[in-house]
Parts: C-alpha cells; structure tokens; sequence
C-alpha cells in the first residue's frame, strides 16, 4: 500500500514538475545569453593583432514559465516584462517572432551599408520582395497569410519597396481583388485576396498588414 502511495505521488510531482515547464506566464523574462569570442568567426585580412578580445554578447529573452518566474524573482540579472510591454496589442507570439527576425536582419544589413560607405564602396541593393511580419485581426489577409511570408509579386507586378507595394494596394477600390505571389517554407502558392476599407480609417483600403522589405546589398 505504501508502495502504491509513492509511486503515485512521485507521479504526481513528475507531472506538476512538467507542467511547470511548459505553462506559460503573462510575462516575458530576459536574462544575458552567451558571450562568444569572435576571433575565430571574423578575420582581417593583413590585420594587426591586439591584446585582449572582442566578443559578441547576446540577451535570451522569451515567454515565462514558472520556474523562470522564481529564477527572475531571486537573481538580479534576470527581469521580468508583461506580456503587454513586449507585444502590441493584436500581435501574436508568431508574429513578434516573425518582427524579431526581421529586426536583426535588418540590423546585420544596416552594419553591412555602414561598413561599406565608410569604406569608400557604393552601396546597391537587390529587392526580392517584401515580408509579412503581422496580419491585422479580422481584416481580409487573416487566414490566408502568415508572419514570415515573403511577397514576391502583386498581380504579376514586382515592387522594390513595402512603400511602392502599400501605394499599389492603397489605389485599389473597396472589393477589388488582388493576387499575390507568395512564397512560404520554401514554397510558392497564389493567393487572392479582396482589398476592404481599415477600420480606425474607412477612407482608406488594404488587406491588413505589415511588412518590411526583403532586400540584400550587392
């Protein structure tokens, strides 16, 4: 009998334990990651060496559960954010993912132009199109794209930029019909989709989304 009772309490713990990992929190926690020495990743052709190191540093940040919880309540190092303070406010997990991506090609592209000027190079682009980094709630667009998209062509028409592709769609009349290019997973798929009126803003028309640009320096 008490052989039944421990087995079924350390069952009981074994799955509360589990529980407690994949349970998540109204908030985000975000604490250092890993320091990396970037000797052996970059190398300077006719570079002089230095003392010490450069290292790249990074910050993990991601969903609390509640071991985290605790972890960002004992040590100083770690904090604690509402979900409402990292997350706008129709914006799901997927979609931040989707904007972080982004955010930091963005950044790597940004230090690659920087580089280059400051190196006395011309900087040009090749746009391959525009991402889709969030589907606005009830608006055409939900259900038939997706964070992470890329938007290749808009009724068989190329843009070089989201502002070139917004200015297309903005032009359309409510009802219209658009047919999108899009490539998801490595895949291409055609989508059509009828532009409506935004609500905080009936005079004007689109699908119901945000995008950046997909582009690279060449």
């Amino acid at each position: 009998m008490r052989k039944k009772i421990f087995v079924g309490t350390s069952i009981v713990i074994t799955l509360l334990m589990i529980a407690g990992v994949f349970f998540s929190l109204p908030y985000y926690v975000s604490k250092p990651g890993i320091a990396k020495e970037l000797g052996p990743i970059i190398q300077v052709e006719d570079g002089s060496e230095g003392k010490g190191s450069f290292m790249l540093t990074t910050v993990r940040m991601g969903r609390a559960n509640i071991y985290s919880y605790v972890e960002a309540k004992l040590l100083d190092y770690v904090e604690l954010y509402p979900v409402e303070a990292i997350l706008h406010e129709t914006e799901t997990q997927d979609e931040y993912n989707a904007r972080q991506l982004h955010m930091m090609a963005g950044s790597k592209l940004n230090a690659i132009e920087v580089a280059y000027k400051k190196a006395g190079y011309p900087v040009e682009y090749q746009y391959k199109g525009v991402y889709v980094v969030q589907v606005v709630p009830e608006m055409p667009a939900e259900g038939k794209l997706q964070p992470g998209d890329r938007i290749i062509k808009v009724d068989g028409q190329k843009f070089t930029s989201s502002e070139n592709f917004i200015a297309y769609v903005g032009k359309k009349k409510a009802g219209d019909q658009i047919e999108l290019s899009v490539e998801r997973n490595k895949k291409n798929k055609s989508v059509k989709i009828t532009v409506q009126p935004f609500k905080e803003d009936p005079s004007k028309v689109g699908i119901g989304i945000s995008l950046v640009d997909d582009k690279e320096i060449t």
